[in-house]
């Protein structure tokens, strides 16, 4: 299965409504059957390794178009290059990544039960389908 490399990045984020927990950690925490928790497992390890890839991506464009702050030593992109960095980051963002064979389906009886809200559910579409 294929899915951006923005997906990625808002499965693997906090959300602020769910304590900081992203929609994957909402869904592995969850109390699945055996069998559909493993499926989340593996995808879970999948997402994770790539947002991390696409972080270290982004670390690299800061160093590249940012400027050190000579009192803090943190780095951040000024404004004058700022609009250069939002270019190639969109590009990290917007380009295909492979995860996995097919999305992971969860059945109605596999979330029985279970409370989603809305947002995870959504979140997660591209990598994890709900029901039949």
């Amino acid at each position: 299965m294929k899915v951006l490399g923005q997906q990625i990045v808002e499965m693997t984020s906090p959300l602020p409504d769910n304590q900081g927990k992203s929609a994957i950690q909402v869904i592995a925490e969850a109390d699945l059957p055996v069998k559909a928790s493993l499926r989340i497992a593996r995808l879970m390890k999948e997402l994770l390794a790539e947002a991390q890839i696409l972080d270290h991506e982004r670390v690299k464009l800061v160093r590249k178009f940012g400027a050190v702050d000579p009192k803090t030593g943190n780095i951040s992109v000024p404004e004058d290059r700022m609009l250069e960095f939002r270019v190639e980051w969109q590009k990290a963002l917007d380009s295909e990544i492979s995860i996995g064979k097919d999305a992971v389906n969860l059945t109605d009886k596999d979330i029985e039960g279970l409370r989603i809200a809305p947002r995870v559910i959504m979140l997660l579409d591209p990598a994890v389908t709900f029901g039949e």
